[in-house]
């Protein structure tokens, strides 16, 4: 009856080792096809970030853009948080969710605040110096967060030897 019980808890040990938790994210045999879904993710973010400062369709059209680019880095963001690294790699998923963070941010502050100020119709040329200041900042946020995605893409295409079109 003991040799039965060893056996029993041995091959119930086995089978909780066998079955043990599984990682059901997307995975990829491929390090170009992993590179291609981070892009498609922030090429998308970054159309939509376009679209939001396109002035000549009114404000309201515009600040209906950052609403959509705020719902769009969401969507983003929990579409990267459900890939596995790349085998073991995960730094170009962060700096791509990062970026995604980045602009979900800047669609519920910085470009409604830039927007409303720009489209103001009480605005003077006296306020023309704020208005190169603060898209001057924005573009500078932008380009900081965007540089940070293409160091480490580079990085990812250098490690696992694939080019960058």
């Amino acid at each position: 009856m003991k040799l039965f019980k060893y056996a029993i808890a041995g091959f119930l040990a086995i089978t909780m080792i066998a079955c043990g938790p599984t990682d059901n994210r997307k995975s990829f045999e491929d390090a170009t096809k992993y590179n291609d879904y981070i892009i498609k993710e922030i090429n998308e973010l970054d159309q939509m970030y376009v679209t939001t400062m396109d002035v000549t369709k009114g404000k309201e059209y515009c600040l209906s853009q950052c609403d959509s680019l705020i719902k769009r880095s969401e969507s983003a963001i929990k579409a990267l948080n459900e890939i596995q690294p790349y085998e073991g790699d995960s730094t170009f998923t962060m700096a791509a969710k990062e970026f995604c963070t980045y602009m979900g941010q800047a669609g519920k502050k910085d470009l409604p605040e830039f927007i409303n100020f720009v489209m103001d119709p009480n605005l003077t040329p006296e306020d023309e110096p704020k208005i190169s200041e603060k898209a001057d900042k924005i573009d500078k946020n932008y380009e900081v967060q965007m540089n940070n995605v293409e160091t480490v893409q580079k990085a990812l295409a250098k490690k696992f030897n694939f080019i960058i079109l």
